[in-house]
């Protein structure tokens, strides 16, 4: 009998934990500690004190006294974390949190809380957290029972929820995607938010290099990018070309052209889903590009008429005007209606799948009714709309 018994007991033990749930065998100390994962949401773990002795470690919650104490770690994914433990019923659980194992120090929020009574509610809302530094919590019963279940979770939003929080990003001459989320954003209402759709954002920020930078934000399935850059967090000013922009739809790729930014000053970029999406497939790819002023080349000159339009061998030195050319045919297909006065065509062999096309104001003036552009594929006469510029306005080298 007394084999068949230790054989179940050891069977009940394995089968707890293969469900999930923290029993003593495994964290009734901090260095074996019981894992839990961040989530946008409350994702808890079930954990026993049974079998739990107290191992007296300094950080720990019991203040001297023997109590059964059950240990769990999390790595910090965000500045802030929320961890939750709500207790069983007629169990009161004391909850801490300690910045290491056998350590005193305690991170922001993190003081032994035992707020509630039994079957109660304990909460740590803990602040100024390290992202990727582990974090430990030590919870016990608080009347010395020596059983009882209970739950607990921890819960961390983006690390770039806020403005204050924004992801570095640095700026290069060929952009360099990264890729990033809005899974678990939620909506702030911070001083300076693009209020285009539904606003549950994420920022990210940079240091400009240059006067002029361009951003690039390209959705995933289902995203629908908004994107705005601000001077700074909590003021509603936008740098030139920073204004909120969502001219496309789902899986599109929004571009801001920013110009007047002063070196080594530091910009904040917000994204947001225009539905509000916040899901784990939330995805999008950011970049800010530095655009090269090409230099004047010897490509041949545009002409009045589609049929005619010249071979432009590199569009990274073609220099052209539209003084002298009169209206030729209409845009179709663009988002705006343009009015059409003077017209000069080119046409160049596309080598990839994709291209970029910045263009400058390099004349003397201001264009005060704007420089349009429009890219077309086919034949004269028979063309098929593929882009349509955003018609700037400005003075020279905008």
């Amino acid at each position: 009998m007394k084999k068949i018994f230790l054989f179940l007991s050891l069977f009940t033990l394995s089968f707890v934990e293969a469900l999930g749930q923290a029993v003593c065998t495994a964290n009734n100390t901090c260095a074996t500690a019981y894992t839990l994962t961040t989530s946008p949401t409350c994702t808890t773990s079930t954990f026993n004190i049974a079998s739990c002795t107290d191992e007296g470690a300094l950080g720990d919650c019991t203040a001297g006294t023997t109590q059964n104490t059950i240990w769990f770690k999390f790595v910090a994914t965000a500045i802030t974390a929320t961890v939750t433990v709500v207790g069983s019923a007629g169990k009161d659980y004391v909850l801490g949190a300690s910045s290491a194992c056998a350590s005193a120090t305690r991170p922001t929020g993190g003081t032994c809380v035992n707020a509630t009574g039994a079957g109660g509610t304990e909460t740590l809302n803990l602040s100024a957290l390290t992202i990727g530094t582990t974090y430990y919590m030590s919870v016990y019963e608080s009347g010395a029972s020596a059983s009882g279940t209970g739950t607990i979770c921890v819960v961390s939003l983006p690390q770039n929820d806020l403005c204050s929080g924004a992801i570095s990003l640095t700026p290069s001459a060929n952009c360099n995607p990264v890729l990033g989320t809005t899974y678990g954003a939620t909506d702030n209402n911070e001083t300076g938010d693009c209020t285009t759709g539904t606003e549950k954002a994420v920022w990210y920020k940079f240091v400009a290099t240059s006067a002029t930078h361009e951003v690039f934000v390209t959705g995933s399935t289902g995203f629908n990018p908004v994107v705005q850059v601000i001077n700074t967090c909590g003021v509603s000013t936008n740098p030139t070309g920073g204004a909120c922009v969502n001219v496309t739809g789902d899986a599109g790729k929004e571009v801001l052209f920013l110009s007047g930014l002063t070196i080594g000053n530091t910009y904040n970029v917000q994204v947001h889903d225009f539905n509000g999406d916040v899901a784990i497939a939330s995805n999008f790819y950011i970049c800010i590009n530095t655009p090269i002023v090409p230099t004047c080349g010897t490509n041949p000159t545009p002409t009045d008429a589609c049929a005619s339009a010249p071979l432009i061998d590199n569009l990274n030195s073609f220099c052209g005007s539209t003084g002298g050319f009169t209206a030729d045919g209409t845009f179709t297909g663009c988002a705006a209606a343009y009015s059409i006065n003077n017209n000069s065509y080119f046409k160049f062999v596309a080598a990839s799948s994709e291209v970029t096309l910045n263009f400058w104001l390099t004349g003397g003036g201001s264009c005060g009714s704007g420089i349009q552009i429009a890219l077309f594929s086919g034949t004269c006469g028979s063309l098929t709309s593929l882009a349509c510029g955003l018609n700037p306005t400005g003075g020279t080298g905008s």
